[in-house]
């Protein structure tokens, strides 16, 4: 038997919140998944680093699951939690068999992480509209650190293409 949540959100504009929180979670339930796998399958001359930032980030993005699950509870509802229920609710798609370089994990990944951030914007908006402060406020925090990712996937890919121009620079 469930209690019946009574925490100053009517129903309707609970159930209309946790529509929007289990698609961000199924989101960052598929880029789990993929962090872990370019965790383990990451080659090349970059392999150290790149293992341990991939480590951190997935580390990051099961701790917004679990945050993300945990809110959905407190507003009274059930949050799925198997790859099936996340790759039917997330809009970011898996893609098995694809083994790509390092520099195109990261340029992956980038893509990923604005499209996570661009999405939860859009539903931070959505979510608003049920003042839901408590979701808003979490939400606002996870952008900011899904922008600091972003940010350092994309310093990888610039340092990368800085290599390159000098290593081009010096054949010349």
């Amino acid at each position: 038997m469930m209690i019946q949540t009574d925490i100053g959100i009517q129903e309707p504009a609970r159930q209309e919140t946790v529509v929007h929180l289990n698609k961000i979670n199924a989101d960052l339930f598929v880029l789990y998944h993929k962090l872990l796998k370019y965790h383990w399958n990451i080659r090349g001359q970059h392999f150290g680093p790149l293992h341990a930032f991939f480590e951190d980030l997935y580390t990051q993005a099961f701790e917004d699951i679990d945050r993300v699950a945990e809110r959905v509870r407190a507003l009274g509802k059930l949050s799925p939690g198997t790859m099936e229920e996340a790759l039917k609710l997330a809009r970011l798609k898996e893609e098995p068999g694809r083994n790509p370089s390092d520099m195109e994990m990261i340029a992956d990944l980038l893509n990923d992480f604005e499209t996570i951030i661009t999405h939860i914007r859009s539903d931070i908006k959505k979510i608003q509209e049920s003042h839901d402060e408590g979701s808003v406020a979490m939400l606002s925090d996870m952008i900011m650190k899904l922008e600091k990712s972003a940010w350092m996937l994309r310093a990888h890919l610039e340092a990368a293409e800085a290599e390159k121009k000098t290593i081009k620079d010096v054949k010349e």
